[in-house]
């Protein structure tokens, strides 16, 4: 049954409501509830599995198999398309027959009702603005979004002042507000198809196009900065503009499934950008259609006090052993999970901490094989955090499976708060690590290779020991976000051929 928001609204009325999923589309729902005068007393989030003493949204969220759900209440699927399946088989597992799903054109609806309020009650004040970012997500657990928030703090700290474009609604926008970093909506679809899809019809987008222009001509925006791959809107709109604009690639979209719409233009419009920034030589290397000499490569930069840790690793029997990041193929955990199949047959005593969330069936996936392997006292799962300094305090190994990371953020945190890395040999990982010297590396796909790893560094503590102190002391000389921040000016500086920061003073 499809539902407009009116519809779902009036089902809600006088009922007990269950938003099952607790992320960005749940959190949508809430706030849609909410604004028309449902009261928050009546709003339960429930998940498919849950930690004990979990908040979202100043409410607690329950396991669904251990949640009564009350007769005469309203159960709303919320969450991605891609989970759908594997929750509705939970639902009529756990017997629950009666439910709403929030489905794309739902979603949607709610999206734009909610940016338009945004944009009633947060009028922009017409100033004018030296840099204007266009994100391309919204999402204060995206890699790509933590770096255009701390660019954005320290460009602001040197007076130069920034303006976010945010394209959809979500969390990340929390963390701007944090930060006192300026932004607005202005909703707008990827030029990205996802392998296999038809080609879209970016003529949606006219009218954002349209409405960015008119915001760089009366901010008097002097450069649009594009955060990753996936956006194009405001560089379209710096051509129309008269302004210059730059890229950073943060990603290798054709390992994350997708590409763009149309390889042609989207290699000429990159290339005409004044400059291209990915954040590694491997990333650079992913596409073989830039103007060479347009690369200039920046690696991110990291807030070194937020991560920065002194403690002591492999102090206590019990190893704890952490794997943050999206639970999805594409990072690996599954083969951590196998490793550690083989690390209970050598009687290793250990335990595998999963912080974030991710693709439902690729979990439901991992936990059978879990269960499959008793292994359920030795790995857990746990919801993504804002606070992963805090897990990062308490963990003696972080491992990195992916097999395409772009720059990995994970791995710089990781060793500025102390902790072994054991990290696949490819992508960027391998200009992060040296084997044995700032880290680990096992290779790629082998479990076995793995589980060696983890068991020699247990079983050489002060090795491991001085690998963490060398680690920790070259990500504080090369990956502070000063450092990233300085950089990124200069290239500003070379395209408009002036020093930003004298000239604003």
């Amino acid at each position: 049954m499809n539902l407009t928001e009116q519809e779902l609204i009036r089902l809600c009325i006088n009922k007990k409501i269950y938003i099952y999923g607790a992320g960005m589309v749940g959190g949508l729902v809430f706030k849609r509830l909410t604004e028309h005068g449902i009261c928050k007393e009546k709003i339960s989030f429930v998940v498919s599995s849950a930690n004990s003493n979990l908040q979202y949204m100043g409410c607690m969220v329950t396991d669904i198999h251990d949640t009564k759900i009350e007769d005469n209440s309203i159960v709303i699927v919320s969450t991605l398309k891609k989970n759908h399946f594997q929750m509705i088989k939970t639902l009529c597992n756990v017997g629950i027959e009666n439910y709403y799903i929030v489905d794309e054109e739902l979603y949607k609806e709610m999206e734009k009702a909610y940016v338009d309020n945004y944009l009633m009650c947060h009028e922009l004040k017409w100033q004018k603005k030296e840099i204007l970012f266009m994100a391309s997500d919204n999402n204060s657990s995206s890699g790509a979004f933590l770096c255009l928030v701390d660019l954005n703090r320290e460009l602001n700290k040197k007076g130069i002042s920034t303006l976010v474009i945010l394209p959809m609604y979500g969390n990340g926008e929390e963390l701007l507000i944090e930060n006192h970093i300026d932004y607005t909506y202005v909703l707008s679809e990827d030029w990205l198809n996802e392998t296999g899809e038809l080609e879209k019809d970016l003529t949606v987008n006219e009218s954002s196009i349209n409405h960015l222009v008119s915001l760089i001509k009366k901010l008097k925006i002097s450069l649009v900065h594009n955060n990753t791959t996936y956006t194009y809107v405001g560089a379209e709109a710096a051509k129309r503009a008269g302004i210059p604009y730059i890229w950073h690639i943060r990603e290798f979209i054709k390992e994350q499934g997708f590409w763009f719409n149309n390889e042609k233009e989207a290699y000429r419009v990159l290339n005409d950008s004044e400059a291209i920034v990915p954040v590694s030589e491997y990333v650079a290397n992913c596409y073989d259609g830039f103007n060479e000499e347009k690369v200039k490569i920046v690696y991110d930069g990291i807030d070194i006090d937020r991560y920065l840790d002194y403690h002591e690793i492999l102090t206590s029997k019990r190893i704890e052993i952490l794997m943050p990041g999206n639970l999805v193929p594409l990072k690996g955990q599954k083969q951590l999970v196998e490793a550690a199949i083989i690390l209970k047959d050598k009687g290793l005593d250990f335990r595998i901490s999963f912080v974030g969330s991710g693709e439902a069936n690729y979990i439901a996936e991992l936990r059978n094989i879990i269960n499959d392997n008793n292994l359920e006292d030795n790995i857990q799962f746990y919801d993504r955090t804002n606070e992963l300094e805090k897990w990062y305090q308490k963990s003696d190994i972080v491992v990195v499976c992916s097999r395409s990371e772009a720059f990995g953020r994970v791995t710089v945190e990781a060793q500025l708060a102390g902790c072994l890395v054991i990290g696949a040999r490819c992508g960027a990982t391998r200009e992060l690590i040296n084997d044995f010297g700032t880290g680990v590396f096992f290779q790629l796909n082998n479990s076995y290779d793995l589980a060696e790893k983890i068991e020699w560094v247990i079983n050489h503590k002060s090795q491991a020991e001085e690998i963490t102190n060398k680690a920790r002391e070259i990500a504080k000389a090369n990956f502070g976000k000063e450092i990233n921040a300085e950089k990124i000016l200069a290239v500003y500086e070379s395209i408009l051929g002036s020093n930003l920061v004298d000239l604003i003073n």
